[in-house]
């Protein structure tokens, strides 16, 4: 049998593809274990601001138990009748009726709870504000669950005009998926920080690296994972790591390959709340904006919004309704739009792309496109183009229509979208009966003996259909689409359904599991992009589909 440092590029590239690390911790058996997620309200007390209720729902389901987290004081006033706000800006208390409903430990509200999350864990959860009510009964202003404190019952509840935080829990040497997401709406700031395992390697001085070892290395407050092609003795000082996906730099006797980032923090910079485009503005009776709904929602609930021309015809077939949802809901088809997001990463700003790539706007390509509001995020994935191969085909259902073309700034070949506006027309899948899984293609999956989905409309959801990018824009401000005003807030969230490549978050588990630090109404400011696991070419799409949070 090949030992791991043996194995060929081909074979390395389908190990990473399989998220597992077996070839870095031989012999570590993938045992039950639990992540721990911790969540800080740090939301100052106010009249539509402080408490925040937790609200989750995943697979499978956690019973609340103490999910309301007191918010933090600036001033005693805030604090209940004889109660005072102490150092750490919390309200002091005697029981929990002075805590808002929050429990009262050791004579402190508490803005604090820790739950512990098995492998294969995976749902969501949001903050809930502005909430009343007693028993299972909890109605809230935002992130709201029908008037219900456990968002699983009764069938189970998401909430629009609510901040997710989406992961799903890998065992022992998986692969941790995880982000922040707008794509349905937005209530609260939320931060999610990843905290890898201790036992991760890092590099050393003058220290034998096998071949196909993989560590994790700090690059101007990014982590980034190298991959040691070939292996060695490391040198006296650390290399000058590089900062681009693919690039390589010379350590002594080794060869390191930046692989792409890892475990990085995940949220929004900003309140979207006070920048909210008008059209989308959830608003409190004394008009104090508290939610940021997403276009669709909006249109879902009123087809006569003012201000998103909801059932407007935009330039070709297809309303504008249709481009916020990415599906045909006039003739209620059921059949969505492709994703914008099939082939290479594409972007409007560098915010937009992968760590380690930047965006080329209205690149000049071989086989030449009028792209104003497009670019390509390279290095990127060429997914099996090569340069010169403009105008033949990339990809498979789902993702119909996407050519070959070459960035000539660079001579980077990508895989590109077509540039159908609005719709476009429905294209069936050309594999229907199946079996398992296994019998679709680009796992999709075998729903009844048939291959889901069953067709998809060839208009993309993305920036290279003209119809979307003005929908975008009739639901923005002054002329700047609301993706972009909601990208700006939260530049490493989800800002949009099939956001994958700018909003996606991996963090790789070892013997010991991945922790996560979840903070409502955070301070930090997260800076940069959201990392990949691995060079564009390696990634193994995990997506989070927001297409039925309505």
């Amino acid at each position: 049998m090949e030992t791991c440092a043996a194995l060929s590029r081909a074979a390395r590239i389908a190990v990473f593809a399989a998220i597992t690390f077996a070839c870095y911790w031989p012999g570590v058996a993938a045992a039950q274990y639990s992540h721990t997620v911790q969540f800080i309200n740090d939301c100052e007390l106010g009249a539509h601001s402080g408490p925040v209720w937790l609200a989750e729902l995943g697979n499978p389901p956690i019973a609340p138990a103490n999910w309301e987290l007191a918010g933090k004081c600036t001033a005693s006033n805030q604090c209940a009748a004889n109660q005072s706000c102490n150092s750490s800006g919390l309200c002091t208390c005697a029981s929990n009726s002075d805590c808002q409903g929050a429990t009262c430990q050791a004579g402190i509200c508490v803005n604090t709870l820790t739950l512990s999350l098995g492998q294969g864990w995976s749902g969501r959860f949001w903050g809930r504000s502005n909430c009343t009510g007693s028993g299972a009964a909890l109605a809230c202003a935002t992130g709201d669950c029908a008037g219900q404190l456990d968002c699983n019952a009764n069938g189970g509840r998401s909430a629009n005009t609510a901040t997710l935080f989406e992961p799903t829990m890998a065992a022992a040497q998986g692969i941790d998926f995880y982000d922040v997401s707008v794509a349905s709406g937005y209530n609260i700031k939320v931060q999610v920080t990843a905290t890898p395992p201790s036992d991760f390697p890092v590099w050393k001085a003058n220290t034998n690296f096998a071949g196909a070892t993989s560590i994790i290395q700090a690059v101007n407050g990014v982590s980034f994972r190298f991959y040691a092609n070939p292996g060695g003795i490391s040198g006296v000082t650390p290399p000058d790591w590089p900062t681009t996906i693919n690039a390589t730099v010379q350590d002594n006797q080794i060869t390191w390959e930046n692989f792409g980032g890892l475990c990085g923090t995940a949220g929004c910079n900003s309140d979207l709340n006070l920048t909210c485009p008008n059209s989308l503005k959830q608003v409190a009776s004394d008009g104090t904006v508290i939610g940021c709904n997403n276009p669709c929602n909006v249109c879902t609930g009123n087809s006569n919004a003012p201000g998103l021309n909801c059932s407007s015809t935009v330039s070709s077939n297809g309303t504008y309704q249709d481009m916020y949802c990415c599906k045909n809901l006039e003739e209620n088809t059921g059949i969505s739009m492709q994703s914008g997001l099939g082939g290479s990463p594409i972007c409007f700003n560098s915010n937009d792309c992968p760590v380690g790539t930047a965006c080329q706007l209205s690149p000049v390509l071989e086989d030449p496109l009028t792209l104003p509001d497009a670019g390509v995020c390279v290095p990127t994935d060429p997914k099996g183009c090569t340069p010169g191969s403009a105008g033949t085909k990339c990809s498979d259902f789902p993702f119909v229509n996407y050519t070959c073309n070459t960035v000539t700034a660079n001579s980077q070949a990508v895989c590109l979208p077509p540039t159908t506006t609005g719709l476009g027309v429905t294209y069936p899948n050309p594999i229907t009966s199946c079996t398992t899984n296994s019998d679709c293609i680009n796992n999709a999956a075998c729903v009844n003996g048939q291959c889901q989905p069953t067709a998809v409309y060839t208009g993309s959801c993305g920036l290279f259909n003209a119809d979307w990018v003005a929908a975008g824009r009739q639901a923005g401000t002054a002329g700047q689409p609301y993706y972009q005003i909601f990208r700006n807030a939260c530049p490493t969230a989800y800002a949009w359904q099939f956001d994958d490549d700018a909003g996606q978050y991996v963090c790789n588990n070892t013997d010991q599991p991945v922790n996560y630090v979840v903070t409502f109404c955070s301070s930090g400011d997260l800076g940069a992009p959201p990392p990949t696991t691995t060079p564009p070419s390696r990634r193994k799409r995990h997506r989070h589909d927001h297409r039925y949070d309505q």
